[in-house]
């Protein structure tokens, strides 16, 4: 198989003790060999296992974001509802986050990410603001700090909330905080290589970390696969067959000619990262090239599936829809909307497929 070296990192990781096992640059200080995986179809890797609908007592905007919980129930944020709900593994609604009862006055969630922490709690990001739910919806913690400002997206492993931080030209991080919302650890991020991508333009903003046994793993745009905080010697990432880099940087939005710029960007950016599996990792890419889009497809998207732990699997695929999300084996898509029985349109419908490891 091709291989190619990406460089050493250029900027060392700034620890706290209370997450020392972290340690050294998102490449472990080495050089990352860069093989090619493996064409696989859709259909090969994931089964349709049945569709889930969603209780229509309450009526869904845009889903925003979707977490799974280990015993299957589910966490949607609506981004134009600006809402956060509990739904039963059925779609049965359970409960509401309230925002009100955290912080009187509010008007409402404009989430960022709002994902199942431990077996009991439900921890959302909104602003500068984070909360704290019993599954009940009752208000557990609610703190404003600035250090939650530009939080993108997180994910909880043991007691840490890890909040990937808006990537700006001089600066990137992942903070984690404590169950009270209290920062406990700063892990710088390398500079990026193409500033403004890596800034301005979103794709699944929301998906830009994920976290495993081993610690959380960052999606960084102009990257060919996501990369872990903890150092990996071993850590070999996989080329998809539709990747293809990109040459330059896009122009800061608002200046002449971006527009342009944007509408013929060359480069495939990755997406998102999403833990399928124990170590088995989806990664998530959009702008793939003209020559890979289905011609009955509204999008074409690109994903890649590693087992990190050995490498002993790997596999790229196109696919009709970014992913919701992925759990215990399973991946969830976004489908139509339910068409009620008194002729109103119902929620999206919540597709789910089976992981069909070969």
């Amino acid at each position: 198989m091709k291989y190619r070296d990406l460089p050493r990192c250029s900027q060392p990781f700034i620890l706290a003790a209370a997450f020392y096992a972290l340690g050294g640059c998102v490449e472990g200080g080495d050089t990352v060999s860069v093989l090619k995986s493996n064409r696989v179809e859709f259909g090969d890797l994931f089964a349709f296992e049945d569709s889930i609908r969603l209780d229509s007592a309450v009526l869904l905007g845009d889903i925003e974001f979707l977490d799974v919980s280990t015993s299957g129930e589910f966490l949607v944020s609506d981004e134009v509802g600006q809402g956060v709900y509990l739904f039963s593994p059925a779609g049965g609604l359970l409960s509401e986050m309230v925002i009100d009862v955290c912080a009187p006055g509010a008007e409402g969630f404009t989430v960022s990410s709002a994902v199942f922490f431990g077996d009991d709690r439900i921890v959302a990001i909104d602003g500068d603001r984070g909360y704290v739910f019993d599954k009940d919806g009752n208000c557990i913690v609610s703190r404003q700090a600035i250090e939650l400002l530009t939080t993108q997206a997180i994910c909880a492993r043991g007691d840490t909330i890890f909040a990937w931080q808006q990537a700006w030209r001089d600066a990137r991080q992942v903070i984690g905080f404590s169950d009270q919302l209290e920062p406990v650890t700063e892990i710088g991020l390398p500079l990026p290589e193409l500033p403004a991508l890596s800034s301005q333009y979103y794709a699944w903003k929301t998906r830009a970390i994920a976290c495993f046994d081993d610690g959380p793993w960052v999606r960084l745009k102009e990257a060919v696969d996501a990369r872990p905080m903890r150092t990996r010697p071993d850590l070999i990432h996989f080329e998809p067959f539709f990747y293809r880099p990109m040459k330059q940087d896009m122009l800061p939005i608002g200046d002449p000619g971006w527009r342009r710029r944007f509408a013929n960007a060359e480069g495939t950016w990755l997406g998102g990262v999403f833990a399928l599996q124990g170590s088995v990792h989806l990664a998530m890419y959009t702008n793939l090239p003209e020559r890979y889009h289905h011609p009955d497809w509204t999008r074409t998207y690109g994903l890649a599936i590693v087992d990190h732990a050995d490498y002993s699997f790997s596999a790229s695929s196109l696919v009709w829809s970014a992913p919701l999300s992925t759990r215990d084996g399973y991946a969830y898509f976004e489908g139509d909307r339910e068409q009620l029985a008194d002729g109103r349109v119902g929620n999206p419908v919540i597709l789910r497929y089976r992981f069909l490891r070969p």
